[in-house]
């Protein structure tokens, strides 16, 4: 078990885009392109360090991500840190920075910490340059960690899939300027009712795009592209909304328990589906899992209100 400390950023939930975007240009960003050879961490009064050994020594404090970053990249789970003293845990990521593939890898430093780390092959796309492109569809509300960021727009269309149900109708977007999230668009679905949320993809067949082996300028169209495709995207969404209600959740269920599991941890997940009757609608299981959704954190909600996207969709 690690005694050792690492920084957790800033974190804001569904608040007014004006002030997250007063966050992201007050953040001073850099990279520093360096061989991973000439990385190791260290463990400086129980808190995590990255030492960078250029031409000068430079040494950051880490945050949350970059230590999970690192173990993404090495395929070690996500509880490893809970298996090995610090002494021990420090030395064998060391080792696997030592035995990296990459010439050059970019070490992301925001306020003087180390965020994150990607290989040369990462196209970043700021938060900044996605509320830019986005500023026509007018964005209300953005959550943000440093493992992803969601913007809300404000709502374009209103129907009522059900008698006496009325939902508004929006976009989320996806980024990620750490690595952790491929970029989306998709539809916002907003029960008015109860304020559950879900989210669907404006294209099911190109529905995101990840960072890594694509150009800059690609990831921005493809955003743009999203944009014009929405309008007869969500008349079919309405549609399945409808159908839902005639659907059987039955048939679905062995598929959902399984991606619920692998979201959640085994506490969160205990005991999710206690309430839900089976022999249920389709669209009473969206309703369920959105309604569940709202007590998580940023990125286990937004897999979860989209999972609920997926069933309608199914």
């Amino acid at each position: 078990m690690l005694t050792m400390k690492t920084i957790k950023g800033k974190i804001f939930e569904i608040k007014p885009a004006e002030e997250v975007i007063d966050f992201f240009k007050s953040r001073d960003r850099r990279k520093i392109e360096v061989s991973p050879k000439k990385i190791e961490l260290v463990n400086n009064d129980d808190q995590l360090f990255v030492r960078v050994l250029t031409d000068r020594k430079e040494e950051y404090p880490i945050r949350t991500s970059f230590l999970k970053k690192l173990l993404k990249w090495n395929s070690l789970p996500a509880d490893f840190e809970d298996k090995l003293n610090d002494e021990l845990f420090v030395a064998v990521l060391n080792e696997t920075l030592q035995n990296f593939k990459s010439w050059y890898v970019d070490i992301h430093i925001e306020n003087n910490e180390a965020k994150t780390i990607t290989s040369k092959l990462y196209s970043e796309v700021s938060n900044i340059e996605i509320y830019d492109v986005l500023k026509d569809i007018e964005i209300s509300k953005i959550s943000h960690n440093d493992f992803m960021t969601r913007f809300y727009t404000q709502k374009k269309f209103e129907a009522a899939p059900m008698v006496n149900d009325t939902c508004g109708f929006g976009f989320n977007i996806i980024n990620s300027e750490t690595g952790f999230a491929a970029l989306a668009f998709d539809h916002f679905i907003l029960r008015y009712i109860c304020t559950n949320g879900a989210t669907a993809p404006v294209n099911m067949y190109q529905w995101r795009q990840e960072h890594y082996k694509k150009d800059k300028g690609y990831l921005i169209g493809y955003i743009k592209n999203q944009v014009e495709r929405a309008d007869t995207s969500r008349n079919k969404l309405i549609n399945r909304l409808k159908r839902s209600s005639n659907e059987k959740a039955i048939t679905l269920k062995n598929q959902i328990i399984s991606r619920v599991n692998f979201i959640l941890d085994r506490n969160d997940r205990a005991g999710f589906f206690n309430d839900f009757k089976w022999k249920e609608s389709k669209y009473d299981l969206f309703n369920h899992i959105t309604d569940k959704a709202k007590s998580f954190d940023i990125n286990k909600r937004y897999q979860l209100e989209r999972l609920a996207g997926e069933i309608i969709l199914n």
